[in-house]
């Protein structure tokens, strides 16, 4: 983004339309499962925390968050810097 800002974005992002589906983002679909695998294993940690059924769910909902941003971020970052048909959804 500093980047962008400096020395000029690359792509026009009002024109970008961000909901346009691709037939290449099934290929995503297996990244997606594999970042939650391993979710079971916080349930074991339920006899740690100080009310499981109220701070595990504003847990889960922060870290969903805090990753949407970041990706939001990154994203914006990589679009500043290259030409939106330089980019690949999966390579």
């Amino acid at each position: 983004m500093v980047y962008g800002s400096n020395y000029g974005y690359k792509t026009d992002f009002s024109s970008i339309d961000f909901f346009q589906w691709k037939p290449e983002i099934l290929g995503l679909v297996p990244v997606i499962v594999f970042n939650f695998l391993g979710i079971e294993v916080v349930y074991a940690l339920d006899k740690d925390m100080e009310r499981p059924f109220i701070n595990f769910p504003i847990s889960i909902l922060i870290s969903a968050l805090l990753i949407c941003i970041t990706y939001i971020i990154a994203t914006m970052g990589i679009l500043s810097t290259l030409d939106r048909n330089e980019i690949s959804l999966v390579s």
